[in-house]
């Protein structure tokens, strides 16, 4: 089984979903805008995205990231502080996937 969710990912809603066995984070930065977040929108960030996603990863799950994508120069400061705090390991990479386990 999987599950597809249709919708603003800077809305999304964390009592909607399920847990995940794997994320892919393809599109990291390609669609925010400063007004995503603004307390009248009430969106998530880039990273905050990424926590929430991260924290509905089961444990040994995998969350992967696309190093092509158009966001990627901007993903890779928001990743980098990200592995820092998350409970994640890196994998390695595999072609043009950046490969994270959720520990």
């Amino acid at each position: 089984n999987y599950v597809c969710y249709f919708g603003d990912i800077y809305l999304t809603n964390p009592l909607l979903l399920p847990e995940f066995d794997v994320v892919t984070m393809f599109h990291l930065c390609e669609f925010f805008f400063p007004n995503t977040a603004s307390k009248e929108y009430g969106g998530l960030t880039d990273a905050k995205v990424l926590d929430l996603f991260t924290a509905k990863t089961k444990k040994g799950g995998y969350i992967l990231f696309y190093t092509r994508s158009m966001g990627w120069e901007k993903s890779k400061a928001v990743i980098a502080k990200w592995e820092k705090k998350a409970k994640v390991k890196k994998v390695g990479e595999f072609k043009t996937l950046l490969v994270y386990q959720k520990k």
